[in-house]
């Protein structure tokens, strides 16, 4: 990077898209991603699917910026959010950082431990963890650490506003007074329709985190602008050790899981909960069907030993004659098998649990009564006890 913040394209090299033999290794793309720092990608998911096989633009900023400001690592106890191919947590390593702890979702982990053996293939100095922010039992595993952290990483991790709460939890469980975090956000909201800012994301933060912008570029011009914010925790708040933010548009004595889009009774859903039903017919005949096949869903997604598979929904729907929703995206067993843990866990601490879906609600054709609802399915399924429906859908141990 240039005494001016810019970034020298060479400063990278990527493959030019020819298939040189000597860059592909067990169906992975191998490269120098920074002098001291190779990365493997995996464009063809041999080990994993989705944004987390390659690197980004705002990675490729963030680790610039880092090389541009070397004194940011060294000698750092430094902490990676949703490393993806770990290219920025490596990057730290190799300026110096005495511990880096890369984390990411379980599905990630193959792809990160084969980068951090690739750069790292003897000590410590390199670990890999999973972490998923929404998992207070993740966020456990890395106790050892937790409020001692000199330096805190994250790129392109405000790609989903569903998440923000999620990630502010996290930061607030790992961060002291004394952490500096440094994020490498993609503006995308800046640019295009319903997509987040940057903004969105410091609006959020800012109730526990000072938040200033370091740095902003945009790569090529096709390309939203990444902004670089610094955070450090706000002096005088108390230290949680959970993660659960306590603002007070969120009761901290209810745990509300959001099923499908929307708000509800002033609580922000997440959208793209997994325990999403994947079975949606307009028919009110099938209605009841629906939630006889997203139990079958449920009971498959919790049996399978595969925590890496996908439920075949589409069998379940010809079983039962019903319709897979077009907005069903599929997810992977473990996530369902997280998601049901972590409500098992609120009822077992006897903590008020709220289920909101748009199906839970009166429909005219139904003569104003509620619906079959898939919300009632998961309580009846898998609480393993006794519950009252309130007016507003809190399920309550009796």
């Amino acid at each position: 990077m240039a005494d001016d913040g810019s970034i020298d394209a060479s400063e990278f090299d990527f493959d030019d898209g020819s298939d040189h033999s000597d860059r592909w290794v067990d169906g992975l793309l191998r490269y120098r991603f920074r002098p001291g720092v190779v990365v493997l990608s995996d464009p063809r998911h041999v080990l994993v699917a989705g944004t987390g096989a390659a690197v980004w633009a705002a990675g490729k900023v963030l680790a610039a910026f880092l090389a541009s400001h070397p004194e940011i690592c060294r000698g750092a106890t430094c902490l990676e959010l949703g490393s993806g191919v770990g290219a920025v947590g490596l990057t730290a390593a190799a300026l110096g950082a005495k511990l880096v702890v890369l984390t990411d979702l379980e599905y990630q982990l193959p792809l990160l431990k084969r980068n951090q053996q690739e750069s790292c293939p003897q000590g410590d100095r390199v670990q890999v963890r999973a972490l998923d922010w929404r998992c207070p039992e993740h966020r456990a595993g890395l106790s050892q650490w937790a409020k001692t952290w000199s330096l805190v990483l994250g790129a392109d991790v405000g790609y989903d506003p569903d998440l923000f709460d999620h990630l502010v939890g996290t930061l607030e469980s790992q961060c002291s007074t004394e952490t500096v975090v440094y994020l490498a956000l993609a503006d995308r909201g800046a640019e295009e329709e319903n997509e987040p800012t940057v903004q969105d994301f410091v609006d959020v933060a800012q109730e526990f985190f000072e938040c200033e912008e370091v740095l902003a570029r945009q790569l090529e011009p096709h390309q939203s602008t990444t902004r670089v914010l610094r955070l450090r925790r706000k002096q005088g708040l108390p230290q949680s050790v959970s993660g659960s933010r306590s603002s007070a548009s969120h009761d901290a004595q209810l745990v509300t899981f959001g099923l499908v889009g929307g708000h509800e009774h002033g609580t922000r859903v997440d959208r793209k909960s997994v325990l999403g039903n994947p079975f949606y017919d307009k028919s009110v005949e099938l209605w009841e069907t629906d939630c006889c096949a997203y139990r079958e869903f449920l009971d498959k997604a919790l049996t399978d030993p595969d925590d890496y598979a996908y439920v075949d929904v589409d069998s379940i729907a010809k079983h039962f004659g019903v319709t897979v929703s077009k907005a069903w995206q599929p997810v992977q067993v473990w996530y369902v098998k997280e998601e049901v843990k972590r409500l098992r866990a609120c009822v077992k601490r006897g903590t008020p649990v709220r289920l909101l879906c748009h199906c839970q609600r009166p429909f005219p054709e139904l003569d104003g009564r509620e619906s079959p609802c898939h919300a009632y399915v998961i309580a009846d399924r898998l609480l393993g006890e006794s519950w009252d429906k309130s007016s507003d859908h809190a399920l309550n141990k009796k």
